[in-house]
C-alpha cells in the first residue's frame, strides 16, 4: 500500500490518481466496474472515471437512480463504504454496489460507485479496509492536486499583478 500511497501522490492530474486508484483496487479485489464522481463547481456530481467504458452510460443511469431513490444523500452522511442494492436492472442480480463519499475537511468532494466481479463473494474484512486506506489516499491526492492548481493560478494572478504595478511605475 505503501507504493500506491506514492504513486497517487506523485501522480500528475485527476485522471492518473484514478487510473492509479482503479489498477490498485483491482489488485485488492475483482470489480464489475470502478467509478468516480466528482463535484463541481455547481455542486453536482459528474462522472469523471469510469472502468470500463462501455459502462459509462449505464454508471450514470445507476448513480441517477440512486438520487432520486434519496440513497445518495444516506452514503454522503456516511464516512465509509457502504453497500447498496442496486437500481436498475443491469445491476440487479450480482452483487450490491459499494459506494463512499471522496470527503476532506472541508467536505465532499466526490463519490466513489462499484460492484464486484463475483456474486458469491462477499467484500472480506481486510478487503474493506484496504479499500477505504486507498480510498482516503485518493481522495488525499484529489485535495492535493486541486490546492496545487489553485495556487497555482494564484500565484499566475499575483505575477500579473506585479508585472502591470511594475509598467505603470516605469512609465
Amino acid at each position: 500500500i505503501t507504493k500506491f500511497q506514492k504513486d497517487v501522490q506523485s501522480a500528475a492530474d485527476e485522471n492518473q490518481i484514478y487510473e492509479i486508484s482503479s489498477e490498485w483496487l483491482k489488485r485488492i479485489t475483482p470489480f464489475k466496474f470502478i467509478s468516480f464522481f466528482t463535484l463541481n463547481q455547481e455542486m453536482n456530481f459528474e462522472l469523471s472515471y469510469i472502468e470500463p467504458k462501455k459502462l459509462r452510460e449505464k454508471v450514470e443511469r445507476e448513480f441517477q437512480a440512486q438520487l432520486q431513490a434519496g440513497i445518495l444523500a444516506w452514503v454522503l452522511n456516511s464516512e465509509k463504504t457502504v453497500p447498496v442494492t442496486p437500481e436498475l436492472d443491469e445491476f440487479k442480480g450480482g452483487n450490491q454496489l459499494l459506494m463512499r463519499p471522496l470527503e476532506t475537511q472541508e467536505g465532499v468532494i466526490g463519490l466513489f460507485i462499484a460492484q464486484k466481479e463475483s456474486v458469491a463473494e462477499d467484500l472480506q474484512q481486510l478487503e474493506l479496509m484496504l479499500l477505504n486506506v486507498s480510498l482516503v489516499s485518493t481522495t488525499l491526492a484529489l485535495e492535493n492536486t486541486s490546492l496545487t492548481h489553485q495556487l497555482k493560478e494564484a500565484n499566475f494572478e499575483l505575477e500579473s499583478k506585479v508585472e502591470a504595478r511594475t509598467k505603470k511605475l516605469q512609465e
